[in-house]
């Protein structure tokens, strides 16, 4: 009979699907195991601890944001992927990485804001100001989310097409104190 082999990268794809589902701290190496069809035995052999698979599940997630070409296509994603999975969103808001990626991310972001047509002229402080401003609307929302789930339908489109229009009137504001 054939030995089956679990490897890192798979280990790691259900590990994200699985932490997506209830987050950093309920992660668990057995769970995990579960999922992937094995015991924890490879689990440990990719990862030595708990710490090191949550930094690269971190460190993944960091990177296909990091692929979205759009600043405002980005945090749309950010906020669907924290309406459908608020616990992870908190724990990856909340996550101090090992490394500089969050520096990359954020000098990534405002890169992109200033290619945005709508945001030519905004100064580095300003597009800082204004990533602040809509990260903060974005977790509120999925705080919200967190406390009391919303049962309508298209909550997701509807909380999209509300921060698109406070992006706009934000970014109207800025404009109009210049």
């Amino acid at each position: 009979m054939k030995t089956k082999v679990f490897t890192k990268d798979c280990i790691l794809e259900n590990a994200i699907l699985l932490a997506r589902e209830v987050g950093f701290k309920k992660l668990s190496m057995r769970e995990l195991a579960k999922r992937v069809g094995c015991s924890v035995m490879p689990i440990y052999s990719a990862y030595d601890s708990k710490e090191m698979l949550i930094e690269d599940i971190y460190h993944s997630v960091v990177r296909d944001l990091l692929s979205v070409k759009g600043y405002f296509e980005r945090n749309e994603q950010v906020l669907k992927t924290g309406i459908k999975s608020p616990a992870f969103h908190r724990d990856m808001s909340n996550h101090q990485p090992t490394t500089l990626d969050f520096e990359k991310l954020i000098g990534d972001t405002l890169s992109l804001m200033r290619e945005e047509d709508k945001l030519k002229g905004f100064s580095e402080r300003e597009c800082s100001r204004l990533h602040f401003d809509i990260s903060v609307y974005i977790t509120g929302i999925v705080e919200r989310q967190l406390d009391k789930r919303q049962h309508f339908d298209d909550f997701e489109q509807f909380c999209v097409d509300t921060l698109r229009q406070f992006t706009d009137t934000i970014i109207s504001g800025y404009m109009s104190q210049k």
